[in-house]
């Protein structure tokens, strides 16, 4: 029991240092704008980022999508109707259609905290798109009261009244929470037989584990978190050169990191450097 408590103050005293872009977004739509919590607030830890953004007439429709391990709540309002959908992480980038003349309000989770509101195996999720009313009974007025709201900063209140319900009775088990964290803190450069050690528990069990509480395999959320860390470096970072990005990505080399950059994006370094979302 002792090295339990232990164990948890540990993990509830780490960080997180996973930044999940979404370039497309802030690129493609007309006054996107967002908010990241203080370290302060209790949800820090759940919520990676709040969003909001408008389809126009003068904005492409079709946005672009990336990989990123996380589950979003995105809520809108169309012809007096309301609705929010719970989108779940894409294994590809693809594109995804919007409804044009709509203002849109997203709510972004870390990799494995989106639980605490859905209660169900996250799996379910993964490249898929769910009326969040199918999922969540809780407050069946919900999207309305969001979309409905003056700004963005009341929105934002709104859905932090609305999951706190749901951040007190849930519990996340500590393997899911010291993998996770630790495949952030090592921007993904860590194998599985890593976190078995770490964790103290079977390749097959962190697996198994995964897949209900994240979704995906603890491999592949490495895989797109080190892509994640590596793109944030090429759209932040202009003093790095490829060759400095690969090396510190932890990329074998060059060929290793095309071909692994393929698998999540269908652009180049290049075109991202040039903003070609």
């Amino acid at each position: 029991m002792v090295m339990k408590e232990s164990m948890n103050r540990i993990v509830k005293s780490l960080e997180y240092s996973y930044i999940p872009l979404q370039p497309g977004f802030e690129n493609k739509c007309e006054n996107y704008v967002e908010m990241k919590l203080s370290r302060t607030d209790a949800l820090s830890k759940i919520i990676s980022v709040f969003y909001q953004f408008k389809i126009t007439e003068n904005v492409e429709n079709f946005i672009p999508v990336i990989p990123d391990g996380c589950i979003d709540i995105i809520f809108y309002g169309s012809q007096g109707d309301f609705f929010s959908n719970i989108c779940g992480s894409v294994i590809k980038s693809k594109k995804i259609s919007l409804i044009k003349g709509c203002e849109y309000f997203g709510v972004r989770f870390f990799p494995g905290e989106a639980i605490r509101v859905l209660k169900c195996s996250i799996k379910e999720f993964i490249n898929n798109e769910v009326p969040l009313m199918d999922i969540v009974k809780k407050d069946l007025f919900i999207s309305e009261k969001i979309s409905k709201a003056r700004n963005f900063y009341d929105r934002v209140a709104i859905f932090k009244n609305f999951i706190t319900s749901f951040f007190l009775d849930t519990h996340i088990p500590l393997i899911i929470e010291k993998s996770i964290k630790k495949i952030c803190q090592n921007k993904g450069i860590v194998s599985i037989n890593e976190l078995a050690e770490y964790t103290g528990y079977s390749t097959r069990y962190l697996r198994k584990t995964f897949e209900t509480f994240v979704g995906i395999s603890p491999k592949l959320l490495s895989q797109i978190v080190r892509f994640q860390n590596c793109l944030y470096m090429i759209i932040n970072e202009d003093d790095y050169e490829l060759m400095d990005i690969i090396l510190e990505c932890g990329y074998y080399d060059q060929s290793h990191f095309i071909n692994e950059f393929k698998k999540f994006i269908y652009l180049t370094p290049n075109q991202i450097k040039l903003k070609k979302f």
